[in-house]
């Protein structure tokens, strides 16, 4: 078998520090005439209405002005979300929260921060802080629940999922996520608990069904799962809904393809070799497995053409 997929659910960083009625005229190019607040009321504007370089030299001028302008900081964390420069971003989230430790929107994005740098366990501290101040968090508890499965820390993610369905128990997102710890959890398990989590993961994934039907993923993982399970009819009919639900998925048609021959049903494999052939060639990502396609494609061909004729 292949690969498993693995969806990491990240969240658009939170609103804005300011919720009044912005200026529409240009920014002012004279920066020193402005009082904190207008340069921060100019910087928000321009960031919502993608200036970003407009926007962090407002910001940037409105926390020089006033060194404790929380809002302000948070906003100019935001603009330099928009560029490449992570560690001004990191640090006007750290000066925001230094200014009110219990700024949970900083600490989550913050947290989102770290994530996309690699930071794992930074990003795991900062999520952490911010469901603790706010239980009700959602976004926070998925995403703590992502990085501590990356981590490696299944069981403590079951538990962030399982926050996160406390407040939203029909998230397809989070039943998804449940079952892929369940299932690295199993792959991990001692033989007699193996079994026990495999079916928890598919349960998972069967929610996830339940709120989004056309989630082939999670159609997808639970072939995988059977595969492991032995349960081999059960695997075939779930790669095949799999592909009523995205006929062009190259992974579902080779895993179908690999199963049907190991099978030795090859008149199957035969027809899914040839079908994935077919759809591989439009996904970069596939350019590895083409080769043994092709491989099993001519194997077949001769085996099958050969086959006596049925009386």
């Amino acid at each position: 078998m292949r690969y498993v997929f693995t969806a990491i659910f990240c969240f658009t960083a939170l609103g804005l520090g300011y919720t009044q009625e912005q200026p529409s005229e240009p920014v002012e190019p004279v920066l020193e005439r402005l009082s904190a607040e207008d340069h921060f009321k100019r910087g928000t504007a321009a960031l919502e209405s993608g200036q970003i370089k407009a926007s962090i030299r407002h910001l940037g001028e409105a926390v020089r002005l006033k060194p404790d302008f929380r809002e302000a900081w948070y906003n100019l964390a935001l603009a330099y979300s928009r560029t490449s420069e992570i560690q001004a971003e990191v640090a006007a989230y750290k000066q925001a929260i230094a200014l009110d430790p219990q700024y949970t929107k900083a600490y989550y994005n913050l947290g989102i921060c770290y994530e996309e740098a690699g930071n794992l366990k930074e990003a795991e501290t900062s999520y952490l802080k911010a469901v603790e101040l706010d239980e009700t968090a959602f976004d926070a508890h998925m995403n703590l629940g992502v990085v501590r499965s990356v981590l490696g820390k299944h069981e403590e993610a079951i538990v962030s999922y399982d926050a996160a369905l406390k407040l939203n128990a029909e998230s397809p997102d989070a039943h998804y996520n449940r079952g892929l710890a369940l299932m690295k959890l199993g792959d991990d398990a001692a033989d007699d608990k193996k079994t026990e989590l495999y079916r928890s993961a598919l349960e998972a994934y069967g929610n996830a069904l339940k709120y989004k039907p056309k989630f082939y993923k999670a159609e997808y993982n639970r072939a995988l799962v059977f595969h492991r399970l032995g349960e081999t009819d059960e695997e075939i009919k779930a790669f095949k809904q799999a592909l009523v639900l995205r006929p062009s998925f190259p992974q579902a048609l080779y895993n179908l393809a690999y199963t049907f021959e190991a099978k030795e049903r090859y008149e199957e494999a035969l027809y899914y070799w040839r079908l994935y052939l077919r759809t591989a060639g439009k996904f970069e990502t596939e350019s590895p497995y083409i080769p043994a396609a092709e491989k099993a494609v001519k194997r077949l061909s001769s085996a099958v053409d050969s086959k006596p004729a049925t009386p």
